[in-house]
């Protein structure tokens, strides 16, 4: 048979060429870009928008960036909790630099990321309009407004679990898939749960899921690898949870807190939060979700991580926002894959409907107490004098002081500080003023004529200072106080 070549005809004069149709690739990267943008663009009017004043973790952020590498490296050892975090901050850092604004960045670029995944998973599954609208939502919810925000790693971590989601949807069905993958997803899984402590579950949820799949296959070396990094993440978990119990910390025994997480989920209020949480619940529970089990499996992990933090509330306060940012994201997954049938779609209506009127209502945050840290620190260095005694309620807040002055702030404190007691090399190591040390009741109350001491403390939280101001006014001390963002700073000269 021969095969006949004919030339294409010519258009005819006034026809315009045809236009090749676009690859299906090309398209499939136009809608994900399109369904991504609303939530990038929500994300960065935020952060514009924005005069969030320093906070003390913050603080301590700015001090781990700027060390050498040697320094970084050793303190990860000491707190391999949230070893990957300061170190992809540390490269990030070399190339945006190591300022507080710089390292807000690498958060907000961070939480496009993690609305960029969003995007990526609504469109595999044909949800391209809910992904939108679920990406402004999770942008607006409090917990993660905020955390993209902060110089912490909450959004970081967020996007990495979303991202881990996507590439086990992708990669993981009911064939067979390249080991590269499955060394991949292992690897993830173990990043994850070193960059925040709120992270650990979803680095277990990734190997566990792996260690599943493997049985399944009965590939033994697959089951070795994964039970292998399983058992790595328990054992760091266990040196940072070794590590963390020489810090003392705030126990606030009580309801309060689980109050406050369920009022920052996306919904802005508690009513929101137990309908999103019981939502997810119910579809968890249903028949029409089972062939989503991948989202399944991390959303799960997710309410297991909540559940965790309400058993332990009356043991201690864990309930900070940002320590449930990568769990309600995950269980906003599980929302916009979930499949809408009789039974369901009235609940999530509802959920929707209380998620929008929620948000819109707790949109502008308050940021709390402690939020005056550079306003205290610059009334500190304009009222101290080298030889003056400086009384902090904690050396936590010798971090905040430090970035807030600079190196210059840095020296005057080594020199300065009666209690507690500090020396410059405890600078070089952020973690060790972190012990919270507290100040020595008996120095407090030392002061002779001429001596001039600064005190800095949290009114309220900080009794023992709150007591030491009170007996040296009723001393006939002269105190001079300054309260500034829930801070207050007392100059004590004795008459």
């Amino acid at each position: 048979m021969t095969a006949v070549l004919t030339r294409a005809a010519a258009p005819a004069p006034g026809d315009s060429p045809p236009v090749p149709e676009r690859p299906a690739r090309a398209r499939r990267r136009a809608l994900v870009t399109l369904v991504a943008a609303p939530g990038i663009a929500t994300t960065i009017a935020l952060h514009v928008a924005t005069d969030r004043p320093l906070t003390m973790d913050e603080s301590f952020t700015v001090l781990t960036a700027g060390r050498s590498w040697w320094a970084l490296v050793r303190g990860c050892t000491t707190d391999p909790g949230m070893a990957m975090y300061y170190i992809s901050l540390k490269l990030w850092s070399l190339v945006a630099g190591p300022g507080l604004e710089q390292l807000r960045l690498f958060s907000l670029v961070a939480g496009a990321a993690a609305v960029l995944g969003i995007a990526v998973l609504a469109v595999d599954r044909r949800r391209a309009w809910i992904g939108a609208v679920v990406g402004v939502g999770v942008m607006l919810a409090p917990m993660v407004r905020e955390a993209t925000l902060d110089a912490r790693a909450a959004a970081f971590g967020a996007a990495l679990a979303v991202w881990l989601v996507v590439a086990c949807d992708r990669w993981l069905g009911d064939v067979a898939w390249p080991r590269r993958r499955v060394a991949v997803i292992l690897g993830w899984s173990l990043v994850i749960a070193f960059v925040h402590p709120s992270t650990l579950f979803a680095g277990i949820a990734g190997a566990t899921l792996m260690a599943r799949f493997a049985r399944r296959e009965r590939d033994r070396a697959l089951t070795r690898w994964s039970y292998g990094t399983i058992g790595v993440i328990a054992l760091g978990a266990a040196v940072a949870t070794i590590q963390s119990s020489v810090v003392s910390t705030v126990v606030s025994p009580g309801w309060d807190g689980v109050a406050d997480v369920l009022a920052q989920l996306p919904g802005g209020g508690v009513l929101p939060g137990i309908a999103v949480l019981a939502t997810v619940g119910l579809l968890l529970a249903g028949r029409s979700f089972d062939h989503d089990r991948i989202v399944r499996w991390f959303a799960a992990a997710g309410l297991l991580w909540f559940a965790a933090g309400v058993a332990m509330f009356p043991v201690q306060s864990l309930f900070v926002p940002r320590y449930f940012v990568t769990a309600a994201t995950l269980v906003v997954l599980a929302l916009m894959v979930a499949r809408f049938e009789r039974w369901s779609t009235p609940v999530i209506v509802v959920t929707i409907a209380l998620v929008a009127l929620g948000g819109a209502a707790r949109l502008d945050r308050e940021y709390g107490t402690g939020s005056g840290w550079c306003a205290i620190s610059a009334e500190f260095a304009d009222r101290s004098e080298p030889g003056d005694r400086v009384i902090l309620a904690s050396s936590a807040y010798a971090s905040p002081m430090v970035v807030c002055l600079g190196s210059q702030g840095a020296a005057r404190l080594a020199e300065t500080v009666v209690s507690p007691r500090l020396e410059a090399d405890d600078y070089d190591d952020p973690r060790t003023l972190w012990m919270s040390t507290p100040a020595d009741a008996s120095a407090m109350l030392e002061l002779g004529p001429g001596a001039v001491t600064h005190f800095v403390w949290v009114p309220g939280v900080d009794g023992s200072v709150d007591d030491a101001i009170g007996e040296l006014l009723g001393a006939g001390v002269r105190c001079d106080v300054t309260e500034i963002g829930g801070l207050s700073l007392a100059t004590c000269a004795y008459r």
